[in-house]
C-alpha cells in the first residue's frame, strides 16, 4: 500500500495548484456555498418548492466536498499505536449521520411537494411569484454548474482521481436539476404552478439518491467491506511487478 501512496504523491506532485484535489474541493466548496445561499433566499422570496429542493440538493454537495476536504487532511496524518490504520474512518462517520439528515430532508421536501399538489386539485393555488430577477439568477447558477463541470472534466484528464470523476458526475446532475427548476419557474409564470411541485418532487429523488450513496459507502467502510473489489487484481498486479516482492500472502 506505500507503493500506491507514493506513485499517487508522485502524480499529484505534477499536477498544477488549481488541479490539486483539496483546492478543486474548495472551490467547489466556495462556489456552492454562494449558491445555496442565494437558493434559500430566492425560494423562501418567491416560495417556491422547487427552488428550495434545489437548495437542499447543493447542502448535500457542500456536505460532500466538505468530508472529500476533512478526508484530504486526515489523509496526511499518519498512524500512530493509538490508531495503526489511521484517521481515514472519521470522515465515513461523518458521512453516517449526514445521510441520515439528508433522507428527512429528502422526506419534508415530498411531503410539501405532494400536499401543494393535493391543494392544486382542490383549486387552492399557492402565491408563486416569478420576476425576471429570479431567471436572471437561475441561468447565472445554471452557467456556473456548466463552468464546474468543464473545470472538473479536465482536473480529471490530468489527475485521474476518482474523488474529481464521480464529483464531475454529480456536478452534470446539477445541470439537469438547474433546467428542471427554470421549467418549473416558466410553469409558475403561466400559472401553471403544480410543475414546480412535480419538480420539487423529481429533485426530492436525486437527493434521496445522493443520501443513500453516501450512507451505503460510510457504512461499507465502517464494516471493513471490499468497496473496489474489481480493482484488486490491478492492485496485486502493481505489487507483484516489484522485483523484490516475492509474494502477496495477505492483503488488507
Amino acid at each position: 500500500m506505500n507503493v500506491q501512496h507514493n506513485l499517487k504523491n508522485k502524480a499529484s506532485g505534477s499536477l498544477q495548484f488549481y488541479e490539486k484535489s483539496i483546492v478543486v474541493n474548495i472551490i467547489l466548496l466556495i462556489s456552492n456555498s454562494t449558491l445555496l445561499l442565494f437558493k434559500l433566499i430566492f425560494s423562501f422570496l418567491t416560495k417556491s418548492i422547487s427552488l428550495q429542493a434545489d437548495a437542499f440538493d447543493s447542502m448535500t454537495d457542500i456536505v460532500f466536498y466538505a468530508i472529500a476536504i476533512i478526508g484530504i487532511s486526515f489523509a496526511k496524518k499518519k498512524p500512530n499505536e493509538k490508531f495503526p490504520y489511521g484517521y481515514y474512518k472519521l470522515e465515513n462517520i461523518i458521512s453516517l449521520i449526514i445521510s441520515l439528515f439528508i433522507f428527512f430532508t429528502a422526506f419534508m421536501v415530498i411531503y410539501q411537494s405532494l400536499l401543494n399538489i393535493s391543494k392544486f386539485f382542490k383549486g387552492d393555488n399557492r402565491d408563486l411569484y416569478s420576476t425576471p430577477l429570479i431567471f436572471i439568477f437561475l441561468f447565472i447558477s445554471l452557467f456556473s454548474s456548466l463552468l464546474m463541470v468543464f473545470y472538473l472534466k479536465i482536473v480529471n484528464k490530468k489527475s485521474g482521481s476518482p474523488i474529481i470523476e464521480s464529483e464531475a458526475k454529480e456536478k452534470t446532475y446539477d445541470l439537469f436539476i438547474s433546467l428542471s427548476v427554470i421549467i418549473g419557474f416558466i410553469g409558475i409564470s403561466f400559472n401553471f404552478y403544480i410543475l414546480d411541485s412535480i419538480i420539487g418532487l423529481l429533485i426530492a429523488l436525486f437527493i434521496i439518491k445522493g443520501g443513500y450513496d453516501l450512507f451505503l459507502k460510510s457504512t461499507k467502510v465502517l464494516l471493513d467491506a471490499i468497496i473496489d473489489f474489481d480493482n484488486r487484481k490491478e492492485l496485486y498486479n502493481l505489487i507483484e511487478s516489484i522485483p523484490k516482492i516475492k509474494k502477496i500472502e495477505n492483503l488488507e
